[in-house]
């Protein structure tokens, strides 16, 4: 992080269905900044599903965890999706990113038939909704609270590949 900043991109999300994304300026804190330089580490071109019901969200992902080194594996646009790509297509990701709020299966619904599955597979759940972290976490999956800079993000995907 060449002079002291860096750009990091804060993703908003504003209630269901009124997802965006803006540019801000961000000085990322020393554990912030460790974290992402452990994430690279820890990568090692692991693929990551990205599940949420806004495709202009499933693409600031996609760009932000390409941009960090990582291989996204699908792109789904609600739960049910995001269970028929493991299940049924054997589609076996190293991490899924998911959205709580979204048509079809929500995200704690499709996590627990995926976990049912898979106890080992980890999950980021991604929500404005605060009011779900003891269940996600219950559930052993990391909950990342939206909005969110960048470096969150990658805080959260080097998180659970340390587990």
């Amino acid at each position: 992080m060449r002079g002291g900043s860096s750009q990091q991109l804060l993703v908003y999300a504003y209630g269901p269905g009124v997802d965006r994304a803006k540019r801000a300026q961000d000085h990322p804190s020393e554990p912030a900044v460790e974290a992402q330089r452990s994430a690279r580490v820890a990568m090692q071109r692991k693929k990551i599903a990205i599940v949420d019901d806004e495709e202009s969200i499933r693409k600031v992902y996609s760009i932000i965890l390409k941009r960090l080194g990582y291989e996204i594996d699908f792109l789904a646009g609600d739960g049910d999706e995001c269970v028929r790509n493991v299940l049924e297509l054997n589609s076996l990701p190293d991490l899924i990113i998911m959205d709580y709020r979204m048509p079809a299966m929500d995200g704690l619904e499709a996590s627990a038939l995926l976990l049912r599955h898979n106890p080992e597979l980890r999950i980021i759940i991604a929500s404005a909704d605060d009011s779900i972290q003891p269940r996600v976490e219950s559930m052993g999956m990391i909950f990342l609270q939206k909005p969110f800079y960048s470096a969150a993000l990658s805080a959260a995907v080097g998180k659970a590949f340390s587990r």
